[in-house]
């Protein structure tokens, strides 16, 4: 069973705090394909994050500098249409990146030809170079030139690869060194990321998550990454997530990798489904315009190595964080003891936060480079959602007798009669 809320929940649900154009898209798509909206908006965001993080960067109160890119994972079993909301929001992506290798390709023979014509000269100056040191003759002036012609050795053209699904930790190093340094990992059945050995180089995901420069040492040599862009949307059945919290949850845990993600499980649709179908696909297409809109900005900010546009708090934004931050600590002496987990989420939760309102700020095309306090406010009332589906998916994984009341508790909560007052009955004497 997938771990989620209440239908009668809907008020609570984040997506009423995103802007019109995602909120739109997350309603719309859920009226065409009637799957959980925890699923769609979470894929949403995953798409606004990759369509984001190659133009912009963010500047916090304290100075740091940081990605926009974020980390998601959805809990959802078979038949909640998964692969359907999958395919249709990260369209734009699939298309751009057809395109991409079009062009690369193209740019591959100009490429090759320089290449080759460097080659030429390369062998010839070094066939100069032989013969007057066999003279004895000064080689100091083709010495020089030589090294400029190192300078100018022609480099091969990167490709804009944004969507890796089932890849090796060894190919997707591989491909972030030699490809445009802005991508993401995602996939519809993502066990296979959970049983696989990527899950066991969460320190270099871990670094992915927070900008920072990696090194990657590789058979061809050694390749470093000053800034690299990188969002994650894992979709996993719940038997495979419980699984993994098993065997690997202390690991996840004690890195630091599960509390960088945004979690949630859904509210199956299974059984609530109609025949009625959506005709309307305006939102849908405004998304996917933006989505491309944005990566065109980036591919064209990476040609002409133009660096990110930074984005700052406003005063209001900043007073509104602070507000969040004193939240976090009092929940943290709160929720401390209900998982590891939870001071971890707790502590990463401002960096979310912050992130979420700075792709809000721009993939709504709001103007300036100031955040403001409505995104910072939206991104909190998400950033909360996420943390409180989180704990209830990590806690379902738990045996405990506690939990097991809490799931009859809130069953019980969920399918009571309205007409019968509990209370009374539990008090009359028997």
């Amino acid at each position: 069973m997938s771990v989620g809320r209440s239908l009668n929940d809907r008020n609570n649900n984040p997506v009423n705090f995103f802007p019109p154009i995602l909120k739109d898209a997350v309603e719309e798509i859920e009226r065409e394909l009637q799957a959980p909206v925890e699923l769609i908006e979470t894929v949403v965001l995953a798409a606004v994050s990759l369509a984001c993080q190659g133009g912009i960067k963010i500047q916090h109160p304290d100075g740091r500098v940081s990605p926009c890119s974020m980390y998601y994972t959805v809990i959802a079993d078979s038949g909640e249409r998964k692969s359907a909301v999958f395919k249709l929001v990260t369209q734009p992506f699939f298309d751009f990146e057809k395109e991409s290798r079009q062009k690369h390709a193209l740019l591959m023979l100009d490429y090759n030809a320089e290449l080759q014509s460097w080659k030429s000269q390369e062998k010839a100056l070094l066939k100069v170079i032989s013969k007057k040191t066999e003279k004895g003759i000064d080689v100091e002036y083709d010495t020089q030139s030589m090294k400029e012609l190192y300078r100018k050795k022609p480099q091969p053209p990167a490709l804009h690869k944004l969507i890796y699904s089932d890849t090796t930790p060894e190919a997707l190093q591989q491909g972030l060194c030699s490809h445009v340094p802005s991508s993401s990992l995602m996939s519809d059945e993502a066990g296979i990321f959970f049983k696989g050995r990527a899950k066991n180089n969460l320190g270099f995901l871990n670094l992915l998550w927070d900008g920072a420069p990696v090194d990657i040492e590789r058979k061809s040599g050694r390749c470093s990454m000053d800034e690299c862009m990188f969002t994650m949307l894992l979709m996993i059945q719940s038997s495979e997530f419980k699984k993994y919290i098993k065997l690997q949850g202390d690991y996840a845990v004690g890195s630091g990798f599960l509390s960088r993600f945004m979690i949630t499980g859904v509210t199956s649709k299974r059984g609530h489904r109609s025949s009625v179908k959506n005709n309307s696909k305006s939102n849908t297409i405004r998304f996917h315009d933006r989505i491309k809109e944005l990566l065109l900005l980036s591919e064209e900010r990476y040609k002409n190595n133009e660096k990110h546009k930074y984005l700052f708090l406003s005063e209001e934004a900043q007073s509104a964080l602070a507000v969040v931050y004193e939240n976090i600590e009092s929940r943290i002496l709160k929720d401390n003891e209900k998982h590891p987990v939870v001071e971890g989420m707790l502590s990463k939760m401002p960096e979310n936060i912050v992130r979420l309102a700075g792709v809000f700020h721009l993939f709504s095309d709001e103007h300036g480079t100031e955040i403001s306090e409505r995104n910072i406010k939206a991104g909190a009332e998400t950033a909360y959602f996420y943390y409180q589906q989180a704990l209830d998916a990590i806690s379902s994984c738990s045996d405990s007798t506690e939990h097991n009341a809490d799931i009859l508790y809130k069953w019980l909560l969920k399918y009571k009669d309205p007409d019968v007052n509990y209370p009374q009955i539990l008090n009359t004497p028997t």
